[in-house]
């Protein structure tokens, strides 16, 4: 993938400066946001 982590105290992985709860809640934007787009992009096609 490209990117570097290592292992919190509870050996939980910590992409780079990104805590695994801040990772998720990240994540969740993201497919929030994609979804979105893509549900407008059926809008405009139908």
């Amino acid at each position: 993938m490209g990117t570097s982590g290592s292992l919190d105290g509870q050996q939980r992985l910590v992409i780079k400066r990104f805590a695994p709860k801040n990772f998720e809640a990240i994540l969740r934007r993201y497919i929030v946001c994609a979804y979105s787009l893509e549900e407008k992009k059926e809008n405009v096609n139908i």
